[in-house]
């Protein structure tokens, strides 16, 4: 239920890339762990609503065309055309990844030198791997 708060908060913020980004690494963990039920919690999805839904209502209220600007103009037009216009290079985004992410991207990096072979247990390093 923390995990579906902390999600709502961020979509709060950052908007629908924050359900995107934590169920990438968590679906894949969880179907690897066969707990798939770990993610697709009720209590976690109503903590999310209780979390969001006043932010949006009063969004909404203040700006009638809120949402379909964030879902339809900055979420699907941003991804699916070349309406907004980014003109970066897809590796401008492996810096902010990497110095974003610290300090577990240096574990994760220092965990390619580990000479130990990694287990079916080592769930730890799978997880930071994904």
């Amino acid at each position: 239920m923390l995990a579906w708060a902390a999600i709502g908060f961020g979509v709060i913020t950052k908007g629908p890339v924050a359900i995107a980004l934590p169920l990438l690494v968590a679906i894949p963990y969880a179907i690897w762990r066969k707990r798939a039920s770990w993610i697709w919690s009720l209590k976690g999805l109503i903590v999310f609503v209780i979390v969001i839904a006043p932010w949006v209502w009063a969004i909404s209220r203040a700006v009638p065309d809120f949402l379909n600007y964030v879902l339809v103009t900055e979420t699907m037009q941003r991804l699916a055309t070349k309406a907004l216009k980014r003109t970066g290079p897809p590796w401008y985004f492996v810096p902010f990844l990497l110095f974003g992410a610290l300090p577990w991207s240096v574990v994760v990096c220092s965990s390619f030198f580990d000479r130990r072979r990694p287990t079916t247990n080592d769930q730890p390093r799978t997880f930071l791997y994904l």
